[in-house]
Formats: structure tokens, sequence, C-alpha cells
């Protein structure tokens, strides 16, 4: 997991490029990288506070395109950990019924 204030920008799975917004990254990776091996370690995943960085999707592209379509710092505490956030995200679910 990466620690610090930026975490709305990522490094490219494939080169050493950074500071890519979730859209910029898969621009760059259209434009740049699409013809290359589409199984990657994500960046973005890896990142997060339970982020596995050995992780490899088999498809990188589509795996941002489809998984990273909205702004983390809305739904994720940083601060908490993984077992906090679980007890958090389960007593929230059951305040609606």
């Amino acid at each position: 997991a990466r620690s610090g204030k930026n975490r709305s920008t990522f490094q490219c799975p494939y080169c050493t490029k950074a500071n890519f917004t979730v859209e910029l990254l898969c621009e760059h990776i259209e434009e740049t990288h699409l013809d290359d091996d589409h199984r990657r370690i994500c960046t973005i995943c890896a990142s997060m506070p339970w982020g596995d960085n050995t992780r490899v999707s088999s498809n990188i592209y589509e795996h941002i395109y489809n998984r990273h379509r909205f702004n983390y710092e809305i739904y994720v505490n940083y601060d908490q950990d993984e077992e906090s956030m679980v007890a958090e995200a389960v007593e929230r679910s059951m305040m609606f019924h």
C-alpha cells in the first residue's frame, strides 16, 4: 500500500512513467502499450491499503478501465486498516435494512 498525500495519480504498470490520473493512465496504455503483454500488476490496486503488489491481472487495460472508473477518495479512508474498513462497511450496510 502507498502512504502519503497523493493517492490520485499512479505509475504506469508497463514503464516508469508516473503521475497519471486513471483517465490519463488508460490513454497512455492505449497509445503506448496496447500491443504489449496484457498481464501486469495493477498499480492502482497495489496502492490501496489492502493492495496486493504481487497479484497479476490477465488484461491490465480492461481491468483498469472497468474497475477503477471512480474516485477512491470518496469511498476509501486511507487511515483505516482493512479490518476496520470491512467492519464499517458491514455496519453501514445494515443501516438500510
